[in-house]
């Protein structure tokens, strides 16, 4: 059963599966091994895929329902699981395909990728290519009542509103994505030279507190472009990673910087809002 909304020209040329899948004997001869087949070859570097069970059945001409059975047996076999949705307005569930049932992590497949997948991949998820970055849903705001003598407000103790930790939570989603983007970079400057450079999850959590420190692009920038300018004139390898800079990184956020600007600086970052 074909759907109509789907495209009619198919750009895939493979898919990659996991070669467990293939051996085992629980699914390597069933329908089960073709409906993964499929959703592999819609995955990213990580794995993951948010495609619609109406897409696997249009390309294996089978019913949704079917898809769906097969779906759940992967998942209780272990070779599927759900994962968060990458995308605003993303209408299915992202699921990720287990290929090392050792490697679950998304920070340890991440780091066995190559410097350009991991650049590729962390500019899509920063929002680089024009990907809609992933956004919250809509604010909700506390419901005021009239205060009446002599009755405890509901609101007492140390119960933080929803409106708060949905703007904490869109604060960090900011910072992480601006962290990445400062990775990219670093990746970027090394490359130039000849220099084939990683990042981890953790490099990104760094990055972000240098960010919350009032580390700007430019400044960040320029101290990649000096190490660069030294580790030529002194012929040596440029860093393999961000820790490398914390000395000149806490050099530039503190130089000749007041005390009272910096703390507007970190109120000002914190303030920002992914557009």
């Amino acid at each position: 059963m074909k759907v109509d909304t789907i495209r009619a020209k198919d750009l895939r040329k493979y898919s990659i599966l996991p070669i467990r899948a293939v051996q085992d004997p629980e699914i390597n001869r069933t329908a089960a091994l073709a409906v993964l087949a499929v959703i592999c070859s819609y995955t990213d570097e990580l794995g993951r895929t948010f495609v619609s069970q109406a897409r696997i059945a249009s390309d294996l001409n089978i019913s949704r329902p079917a898809v769906n059975r097969q779906v759940k047996r992967l998942m209780d076999l272990g070779y599927l699981v759900y994962a968060r949705k990458q995308y605003k307005d993303q209408k299915t569930n992202t699921v990720k395909v287990i290929y090392d049932e050792e490697v679950k992590d998304d920070s340890e497949a991440r780091s066995n990728l190559t410097a350009k997948q991991q650049m590729e991949l962390a500019e899509r998820e920063a929002g680089l290519s024009g990907v809609t970055p992933e956004v919250t849903g809509p604010r909700v705001t506390p419901e005021v009542t009239p205060e009446t003598p002599g009755v405890t407000s509901e609101v007492t103790g140390c119960v933080t509103s929803k409106v708060t930790l949905n703007e904490t939570y869109n604060d960090n989603k900011y910072i992480l994505g601006e962290s990445r983007k400062y990775c990219i970079l670093f990746l970027r400057k090394c490359e130039e030279v000849g220099a084939m450079r990683n990042y981890s999850e953790r490099d990104e959590q760094v990055m972000a507190g240098w960010i919350r420190d009032g580390l700007t692009l430019d400044a960040w920038s320029s101290i990649l472009d000096n190490h660069i300018s030294f580790c030529k004139t002194t012929v040596r390898d440029v860093a393999r990673g961000i820790g490398y800079f914390r000395k000149p990184v806490a050099d530039a956020t503190a130089a000749s910087m007041h005390p009272k600007a910096s703390t507007l600086l970190k109120k000002a970052v914190a303030s920002v809002r992914a557009v």
